[in-house]
């Protein structure tokens, strides 16, 4: 088993209570980590991306996913991603989604909000 990270992917998407964020949108920030189990010890990678799960295809998901729907929150958002990625990657075991919106309508100096999701398979 091993851990597939990709980290701050900006996309821009409308979620958001404020009726701003669902007309203007904003840039959000997912980081994701997903554990890929390989099977048992006879399974290898073999330096070929067909024995692994290929974190660019990974990243096309959750972009395409995130943009798909408006949220009025990043925690439906995040539990959506998780459930779509356990259920669309059979060699993920575990994910973990966290959603950051650094230009979340606060009138206090920030540099993001945040929520973390987390599904084991």
């Amino acid at each position: 088993m091993y851990k597939i990270i990709i980290k701050n992917l900006e996309i821009f998407a409308y979620h958001g209570c404020c009726e701003e964020e669902k007309v203007l949108g904003q840039v959000f920030c997912i980081d994701c980590d997903v554990l890929v189990n390989i099977g048992n010890t006879d399974n290898e990678i073999k330096d070929d991306v067909k024995n692994t799960l290929c974190y660019a295809e990974v990243a096309d998901f959750i972009v395409k996913n995130f943009q798909k729907d408006k949220f009025n929150l990043i925690e439906t958002a995040a539990e959506m991603l998780c459930n779509l990625i356990i259920s669309n990657f059979s060699k993920v075991d575990f994910a973990k989604i966290v959603v950051k919106k650094p230009n979340a309508p606060i009138d206090k100096k920030f540099e993001y909000v945040a929520v973390e999701y987390e599904k084991a398979r």
